[in-house]
C-alpha cells in the first residue's frame, strides 16, 4: 500500500487524512455499537480492550485501559452499547483536539455505578465550550440518571468523566 504524506491507514489497505480515518473510526465502530452487544458471547472487557485497540490507529499510539470490579456481570445489556461509545467518541475527541501523548482509559463497576474516565495529558479542554460529542456524551448519561463531568486534569490534559447507575 502507498501512503500519502500525512495520510493514516484505516480498515486494511485504505490511507486517508487523519480528520477522514478519525471520522470513519469512529462512524464505523458506532453503527456496531448502536445494533447492540454482539451475540457471539464476546464480554464487556473485551469489547472494551477491542474499541481502546481500534484507536491506536489514529492516536498513534496505546491508550492505557484499567477494568475493575465485576464490568462483565454487573453493567446491564443496555448500558453496554452506552459504554463503549462513550469511549470510542472520548478517544476520537483525544485524537481529534487533545495533541496528546497518553492516555488512560480507567473503567470500574463499583458501589452501584459504572464509571469511564479517559484522561490525556494533552491541551486542556474549556468545558464551557463543549458542543458535538461532548454533548452527546452528557446526553448519553443524562438518559441513564447518570452524570457526566470535563474538567481540567491536574498537571496538564483533560479528564471525561461519565458515571451511571448499575441498578437502573
Amino acid at each position: 500500500m502507498q501512503r500519502l504524506p500525512g495520510a493514516y491507514p484505516i480498515f486494511g489497505s485504505v490511507a486517508v487524512g487523519r480528520e477522514t480515518a478519525i471520522v470513519g473510526w469512529a462512524s464505523s465502530r458506532a453503527g456496531r455499537v448502536v445494533r447492540g452487544r454482539p451475540s457471539r458471547g464476546v464480554s464487556l472487557r473485551t469489547e472494551l480492550r477491542d474499541t481502546v485497540e481500534a484507536a491506536v490507529g489514529v492516536l498513534e499510539f496505546r491508550p492505557v485501559l484499567d477494568t475493575s470490579g465485576p464490568v462483565d456481570s454487573a453493567v446491564p445489556d443496555d448500558i453496554v452499547p452506552e459504554i463503549l461509545t462513550v469511549v470510542r467518541e472520548a478517544l476520537a475527541n483525544v485524537a481529534r483536539h487533545a495533541k496528546a501523548h497518553t492516555v488512560r482509559v480507567p473503567v470500574r463497576a463499583a458501589d452501584g455505578q459504572l464509571a469511564a474516565i479517559v484522561q490525556d495529558d494533552g491541551v486542556d479542554v474549556d468545558p464551557a465550550l463543549a458542543r458535538g460529542g461532548l454533548v452527546n456524551l452528557l446526553d448519553r448519561a443524562r438518559d441513564l440518571s447518570g452524570t457526566f463531568e470535563v474538567r481540567a486534569a491536574e498537571g496538564t490534559g483533560t479528564v471525561l468523566d461519565w458515571r451511571v447507575p448499575l441498578n437502573g
